[in-house]
């Protein structure tokens, strides 16, 4: 459960910063398919491949967890949020670096 967590670390630190770029470059994150609710990152995210942020979308190492993610469009306080299940890890914690 712990290697499983420390590459979804990895992958979550290697979404967030595409994303941060591709905000720079673009004045906006990726649109969300589905507004309000979570799409599935390998499906939301293909921007951060087409622009060559990214080689590819990173896949969860458990596909019973697999990575979401959430825009709520432009105007609004929250952002961008990829999330996943950390398995190896007590529930109390979590990745900080969102």
């Amino acid at each position: 459960g712990r290697a499983r967590d420390a590459k979804v670390r990895s992958d979550l630190h290697q979404i967030q910063t595409a994303l941060q770029l591709y905000y720079n470059q673009n004045g906006s994150y990726p649109s969300n398919p589905t507004p309000g609710t979570g799409s599935l990152a390998s499906v939301a995210l293909v921007p951060l491949v087409t622009q060559k942020y990214l080689p590819s979308v990173p896949a969860s190492p458990d596909p019973n967890y697999p990575y979401y993610y959430y825009d709520y469009g432009p105007g609004n306080t929250i952002g961008a949020l990829v999330t996943s299940q950390f398995t190896g890890t007590a529930a109390s914690t979590g990745y900080s670096g969102s």
